[in-house]
C-alpha cells in the first residue's frame, strides 16, 4: 500500500461537506496486526474503522493555505500499552467528537519515524517539508 487520501474524504471535499480550514484533526498511531486499511471507494471512512488498532492518538496543529493542508510533526514520549506494541500506520483524521461521524482523511504507511515502536522514549513522525496534501499539482 502507499499513502493517499481517503476517497470517502475525497468524496466529502468535493461535496463541500469537510472544511480543512477549521476543526479539530487527530492523528492516530495504528497497529498493523489488528488494522488492515482499506483507502479503496466504499472502503474505510470514519474513526470507528480504526478505533480498535489505536496504540496512540495526538492533536494537530493543522493549517490549510494555499491549497495545502499541513500539521506539526508528530512528536511525543509515548508510553509502551504493554508488549512493546509497534505501529506501522499513520491516519490522520477530523474529531467530530461521535467516532461514527469523525472522517478518515489521510493514511501513511511511509513516512519518516514508521514504523514507531512504543517504548517511552521520545518519538516523532515527519511530514513532507512541503506540506501533508496539496490539491491539484
Amino acid at each position: 500500500m502507499a499513502n493517499a487520501p481517503y476517497p470517502s474524504f475525497l468524496q466529502a471535499l468535493g461535496e463541500g461537506a469537510i472544511d480543512l480550514s477549521s476543526g479539530t484533526f487527530k492523528a492516530s498511531l495504528c497497529d498493523s496486526a489488528i488494522y488492515t486499511p482499506d483507502v479503496t471507494d466504499g472502503g474505510d471512512d470514519f474513526y470507528d474503522d480504526i478505533s480498535a488498532s489505536v496504540l496512540t492518538t495526538g492533536t494537530l496543529t493543522a493549517t490549510w493555505l494555499l491549497r495545502v493542508f499541513d500539521a506539526a510533526d508528530f512528536v511525543g514520549t509515548f508510553p509502551d500499552p504493554g508488549g512493546g506494541d509497534t505501529g506501522e500506520y499513520l491516519v490522520i483524521w477530523k474529531d467530530t467528537a461521535t467516532p461514527a461521524t469523525s472522517p478518515l482523511l489521510f493514511f501513511f504507511d511511509t513516512l519518516s519515524g514508521l514504523p514507531m515502536t512504543l517504548d517511552g522514549t521520545p518519538d516523532s513522525l515527519t511530514f513532507n517539508a512541503s506540506g501533508i496534501w496539496k490539491v491539484g499539482a
